[in-house]
């Protein structure tokens, strides 16, 4: 059994269709040295008026075979005058990863990373500013994003630009934070709570699906993804009272509709006992429970010695005491 970490971006839905596996390795913004300065541009620029340009947010969906994956690309510039540029991927619960250049020559907008994956993006800016056309290139293979300014929607102006996306933002859970993703409108306010080792990642076509008629919250657990770690020990009740701290302090007030997947399934059914009056109903996604641990203690396996083994050593995010 390998020892689940925290998915890599998914961008990277080139590597997910070719390894099956949407679990991938630690998202980072450690740059490799050689590849020059996190952020910065190494290649020729347009002049700052063309550059003015490109500052600002954009959102766009990466589409790789059936995998979307939302992206957002933030453009700003160094004090020399110099691009910079960060990307987020709030489907999977990473922000400001740093790209290794951005450019922008004529109307051609390029910019490339070596960490958490190798791509290049390759588009076209739009006369108007507003749009960048073009392909995201990954292990030889080319898929399709385009990129919209993300901006407010003017009040009472159904000509305005589309509002912004999901919001991904940290969140006090009681002296630390969780990473939150919050999308769509309305209520009840759906609430998905993830299995071993997962969290924002393992609900990216689920969550998009709720938004559409509801708000729905994702998140990571404390000492998962991007969270901070939380205070021992760590028990589905201190999950459920630190997912509750979580939702208060980000003004997602009740009903919820709790969903928890496999060992979500126990801190959802944990929470409703603590929080009755607030929860309108639950939703358990093949989910663990009690007697499944009575039967292992019963059906001894090696391959159970060696996931107790791992467990052991794993994130305390992972799994409660």
């Amino acid at each position: 059994m390998q020892k689940l970490q925290w998915p890599r971006l998914l961008m990277i839905g080139a590597i997910v269709l070719m390894t099956g596996s949407a679990f991938l390795s630690r998202a980072s913004n450690t740059i490799d040295p050689s590849a020059g300065v996190p952020g910065v541009a190494q290649q020729p620029q347009a002049n700052s008026a063309q550059q003015e340009k490109l500052v600002g947010t954009w959102q766009g969906v990466l589409e790789a075979g059936t995998a979307k994956l939302r992206l957002v690309l933030k453009v700003g510039k160094q004090p020399d005058g110099t691009l910079k540029a960060l990307l987020d991927s709030p489907d999977q619960g990473a922000t400001d990863m740093s790209l290794d250049s951005i450019a922008l020559t004529g109307t051609s907008v390029r910019f490339k990373m070596t960490s958490p994956a190798a791509a290049t993006y390759e588009g076209q800016l739009s006369a108007d500013g507003s749009e960048i056309s073009g392909n995201w290139i990954q292990a030889g293979q080319r898929f399709p994003l385009n990129f919209e300014r993300s901006v407010k929607k003017a009040s009472g102006d159904p000509n305005a630009p589309k509002a912004e996306g999901p919001k991904l933002e940290k969140v006090d859970a009681g002296g630390h934070k969780l990473n939150f993703l919050t999308a769509g409108s309305g209520g009840p306010t759906v609430i998905l709570e993830g299995g071993f080792g997962a969290g924002i990642a393992s609900w990216t076509t689920v969550l998009g699906e709720i938004a559409k008629f509801t708000r729905v919250v994702a998140y990571d657990r404390a000492g998962l993804g991007q969270s901070e770690p939380g205070p021992k020990p760590r028990t589905a009740m201190q999950f459920a009272r630190e997912l509750h701290t979580a939702l208060q302090n980000v003004g997602i007030k009740p009903p919820y509709v709790l969903v928890g997947h496999s060992m979500g399934g126990i801190t959802v059914r944990v929470f409703a006992d603590m929080y009755p009056q607030e929860v309108a109903g639950l939703v358990l996604v093949d989910p663990s429970q009690e007697s499944f641990n009575d039967w292992l203690k019963t059906h001894p396996s090696s391959v159970m010695k060696e996931a107790e083994a791992q467990i052991k050593n794993a994130s305390e995010g992972i799994m409660f005491q």
